[in-house]
Order: C-alpha cells, then sequence, then structure tokens
C-alpha cells in the first residue's frame, strides 16, 4: 500500500566560479540552513567572452527562503571575489511517496522524494 503527498517548493540555483573551495561553500550554505541539504553540479560557463569552470548550487526550499539564498549567494560572490553570481528560482511540486513491503513478515517503511516543474 502506497501513500503519497504533493506540496509546493521552490528550486533555488546559484551560479558561480568553481573555485575548489566546497568546504567554504558547504559553511556558508549550513548557515542559513543549518539542517537543510544541497546539490553542486560542477560544469562549465562563459562570463565576458571566458570560459571558466563553474558551479551550480541547486537548494530546494520554500519560496520564504529566498533572502536565506540571496544571502548565501551574496556571500559566495564575496568569497569567490566575483563582480556578481546569478540566482534563478523555479516553482516545484514536490511529491514524497511512502509505502511499506513486508520483508521476512514484518513490515518494512520506504520513502521516495521526487519533484517537477509545474
Amino acid at each position: 500500500m502506497s501513500k503519497h503527498k504533493t506540496e509546493k517548493a521552490v528550486v533555488y540555483r546559484i551560479y558561480t566560479k568553481d573555485k575548489d573551495n566546497i568546504k567554504v561553500i558547504e559553511e556558508i550554505i549550513y548557515r542559513q540552513f543549518p539542517d537543510g541539504g544541497f546539490t553542486v553540479i560542477y560544469t562549465a560557463g562563459g562570463w565576458k567572452s571566458k570560459i571558466e569552470n563553474s558551479q551550480v548550487i541547486e537548494i530546494i526550499g520554500k519560496i520564504g527562503d529566498k533572502y536565506k539564498v540571496l544571502t548565501i549567494a551574496g556571500d559566495i560572490k564575496n568569497k569567490n571575489n566575483q563582480e556578481s553570481v546569478l540566482v534563478t528560482t523555479a516553482t516545484v511540486s514536490i511529491n514524497e511517496i511512502n509505502w511499506k513491503e513486508k520483508q521476512n513478515g514484518k513490515n518494512i517503511y520506504k520513502k521516495k522524494t521526487s519533484w517537477f516543474c509545474t
């Protein structure tokens, strides 16, 4: 048997130069979201006719988290000594699906979370 709930959320993305300082990025994010999580995507990007190693930092949060994310982006911009960083947002639906299975005669509860743009 499975049950699920859907709720609205925001995917915040911070685009910045990769300065190989993931520990610094981690400290900056956890100051605003001590119990939160984030994803870093390593990529290449162009800025002012130059290609550079880049990071896209993705945080899934609430609409009210915008100020926290902008604070994170500003702190990263300052730490990386950059002229600017880019912040984007997308409203998404979060689906959390819970189900139970029988293993050795016992109920085992499992959870899967997914999201999609709306």
